[in-house]
């Protein structure tokens, strides 16, 4: 994958949507939720838009546009034409909010450049790491469809790595049977759940007790404590006094 312009001004329109699209299918409402979002952001006193404002330019989140260059050949002439094409990987909602507000440009997309495979995976990431799917069945349908596209070549290993499902997972979405379980994987739950049963009715609870325990998975008690004091004293935003007391009672447990 190469990036060719980490901060472009993008022409809206000729931007199209990819082969793969991971919502499963566009939503207009919810384009035209952030096309109100950004003409409230951007509206000067006489209520047009200045796109120094736009509100939708995170570093973290950039509409990310795959540019391929296509080659055609005359068949009469021999003569060889290029054309440019863009794909947008991510932001298609907020390109149509563009497009909504009949914007021509929208500021700093990240360009790429990159194999269909790197597409399709890039793809998946960032609406992974973003939280963007509709639900469970439209990210199996997209995983499902991008695994079995024999031209693409992903390996579950590779979807797996991103979406952090298990090969036993990925297999289920395969075979359509994602949520189902063998019946030997329901006696073991169900033969762990009894063993655990007394240990977890002996157990006692306290907030002391809880907080202790999970700072200790963490593996840095004093780190996290020492946190939790430094945030009741910051000035960004209001901690109550009991907070502020129970922070310093671990604190005070070490």
């Amino acid at each position: 994958m190469k990036v060719l312009d980490a901060s472009a001004r993008l022409a809206v329109e000729g931007v199209d949507r990819p082969k793969f699209y991971v919502r499963g299918r566009f939503k207009m409402d919810y384009a035209q939720n952030l096309a109100d979002i950004a003409r409230d952001a951007m509206a000067n006193a006489d209520k047009s838009l200045d796109m120094s404002r736009w509100p939708f330019n995170d570093p973290k989140k950039p509409i990310l546009v795959r540019r391929v260059v296509l080659e055609k050949k005359d068949a009469k002439t021999g003569k060889v034409t290029t054309e440019q094409k863009s794909t947008a990987l991510d932001g298609n909602h907020r390109i149509e909010a563009a497009r909504i507000l009949k914007l021509t440009h929208v500021p700093a997309a990240r360009i790429i450049e990159c194999s269909d495979k790197e597409a399709a995976l890039a793809q998946l990431s960032a609406n992974v790491e973003q939280g963007l799917f509709l639900d469970r069945a439209s990210r199996n349908a997209f995983i499902k469809a991008m695994l079995e596209d024999k031209e693409l070549r992903v390996t579950q290993k590779e979807v797996a790595a991103i979406t952090h499902l298990s090969t036993a997972s990925i297999n289920r979405i395969l075979k359509d049977k994602q949520g189902a379980r063998s019946a030997s994987s329901k006696k073991m739950a169900k033969g762990a759940k009894k063993s655990k049963k007394g240990a977890r009715v002996q157990q006692t609870f306290s907030t002391r007790t809880w907080f202790a325990e999970l700072v200790s998975i963490a593996g840095d008690f004093d780190k996290h404590s020492a946190a939790l004091i430094s945030a009741s004293k910051g000035k960004t935003f209001k901690v109550s006094e009991a907070f502020r007391d129970f922070a310093g009672e671990i604190k005070g447990a070490e």
